[in-house]
């Protein structure tokens, strides 16, 4: 905004004299002043009450700007989506958008920054991150990475493009920290990103997506412990080195109490080979041939290996779906609900893909407990369906034991009343079976006429070995195809002229 600094005396104008003037012409440039910035400002918006503290103001044209950054012209891209990609298929969040759509909701984006450039982020990303790599906004993203993270979590529909997010309305808060997907041994990462969680959180975010992994330090744990005091929900990825970790080593920040950790699955619902498995994993989502808006261009980016980091935001747009339906609902309360709605495997929990596939349907439509959960700590919060009890084991069981029961006492019973009294009866020798003859077939005659001539059935087979030569028949055998059918007597059911009844022999020569 430029400066407004008083207009100074022109050809032709006569200050005001005296003091009464000055403090008028001071009334009236402060009114003009303050209707044209009501004017600029558009209507009045009331903001949601939050919990976190407010970044300062700034000033409304940075929301527009892009951080200075130099895209490699290999991920800059202009190629067009030809379809909606198989992820937003088999998630379906269009689903739930009539109840949510994430509005208002803020989801912090640590990763390799967030491009606001993509026509699926405009108006999505807003101030308040912060770029660690430079001096900037998080808005600088030379790999593509964050971008696309970003574009599953919020990507705008209606753009003309098949893609969208899973919470269209929802705000990204970029927070640069890596360069691109090559680990950083350096010790100062876990302490950058543990900076950037509580920045994220001070910034407003309700929700963090973390598709990364890195080391357990003092710094990681407090970061964590803080949002969660905060009431923000963490989601992270379980790892890519296509392990398991049930056993040795885990994955941070996701093997951390109350953080959703995150396993992938590919077009078939089958579990990635590259996803980690891991006795602290909760839930999964796809994590195969992901698709997602370019950092620079107009066009889309494709991750065919994908891996946990691209499952991440299928949940954490689903996290954000959910604070912004029910912002009652606590982060812990947000976190069982996605894992008690997901789509369980039929054990109800394994270490490749949790408790099931996150289902923002079922998040936001499933009816809650009369009574919540207490509140624990770690995957011991969910109880485990292998041990809650069937309360139709009791009729299972009876059941299994009276069903065979029953079939011997049945068979008893048919062999005491039928085969004993038979065998009795034929001093037990062996009999031949009996068959019972075919009945004869109904025959349908004409009543007898007053002549000696013998009545003839119609539809009654012919005992002839031939037709018989002269009308209706030859004398070379039956026609190809009829033999041993049944024939119509030659002339039988003839109409007379002026007759509605047939007589025999009517139509001779």
């Amino acid at each position: 905004m430029v400066p407004v600094s008083p207009m100074p005396p022109g050809p032709g104008r006569t200050p005001s004299s005296g003091p009464a003037g000055a403090r008028l012409i001071r009334a009236c440039l402060a009114g003009l002043l303050a209707g044209a910035l009501a004017t600029l400002a558009g209507p009045a918006v009331t903001a949601a009450p939050s919990k976190h503290k407010q970044p300062s103001s700034v000033d409304s044209d940075a929301l527009a700007k892009h951080q200075s950054c130099d895209v490699p012209e290999r991920y800059t891209l202009d190629n067009p989506l030809s379809d909606t990609p198989w992820t937003l298929k088999r998630i379906q969040p269009q689903r739930a958008w009539p109840l949510s759509r994430g509005q208002g909701v803020k989801v912090a984006v640590i990763d390799s920054g967030v491009s606001n450039t993509p026509a699926s982020l405009k108006n999505a990303v807003v101030t308040g991150g912060h770029d660690y790599l430079a001096d900037g906004n998080g808005t600088c993203d030379q790999y593509g990475h964050g971008t696309v993270i970003a574009g599953i979590i919020a990507g705008r529909d209606g753009t003309g493009a098949p893609f969208y997010g899973v919470a269209p309305d929802a705000e990204i808060l970029p927070f640069r920290v890596l360069r691109d997907e090559q680990q950083n041994a350096s010790d100062s990462v876990p302490t950058t990103i543990a900076d950037a969680i509580r920045r994220a959180t001070d910034a407003g975010a309700t929700v963090i997506n973390l598709s990364l992994t890195t080391q357990d330090t003092d710094a990681m744990k407090s970061a964590v412990r803080y949002a969660i005091d905060h009431d923000v929900v963490l989601v992270a990825a379980a790892g890519n080195e296509g392990g398991t970790t049930a056993e040795g080593s885990a994955s941070y920040p996701a093997a951390l109490p109350n953080v959703l950790a995150v396993g992938g699955i590919d077009e078939k619902g089958a579990h990635v080979g590259t996803s980690n498995t891991a006795n602290f994993l909760d839930v999964a989502a796809p994590g195969k041939m992901i698709d997602g808006p370019a950092p620079a261009g107009k066009g889309f980016e494709e991750f065919a290996g994908g891996g946990t980091s691209f499952a991440t935001p299928f949940v954490a747009g689903t996290a954000a779906l959910l604070r912004a339906y029910d912002p009652s609902l606590t982060a812990e309360q947000v976190r069982k609900r996605i894992i008690e709605t997901a789509d369980h495997p039929p054990q109800g929990w394994n270490e490749t893909v949790g408790y099931g596939v996150v289902n923002p349907y079922r998040a936001l439509t499933a009816v809650p407990k009369p009574a919540a959960a207490p509140a624990g700590h770690g995957r011991h919060a969910i109880d485990n369906p292998q041990d809650l009890r069937d309360p139709m084991r009791t009729v299972e069981i009876v059941a299994g034991v009276l069903t065979p029961v029953l079939l011997v006492a049945a068979l008893l019973v048919l062999i005491g009343s039928r085969v004993l009294p038979r065998g009795r009866r034929r001093a037990w020798r062996a009999g031949r079976a009996t068959f019972a003859a075919d009945p004869e077939p109904v025959r349908h005659t004409r009543p007898s006429s007053t002549s000696d001539e013998k009545a003839l059935s119609i539809t009654a087979p012919s005992s002839r070995a031939h037709t018989p030569s002269g009308p209706g028949g030859n004398s070379g055998g039956p026609p190809a195809g009829f033999g041993g059918a049944p024939r119509a007597i030659p002339g039988a059911g003839r109409a007379l002229p002026g007759s509605g009844r047939a007589v025999p022999g009517a139509g001779r020569r």
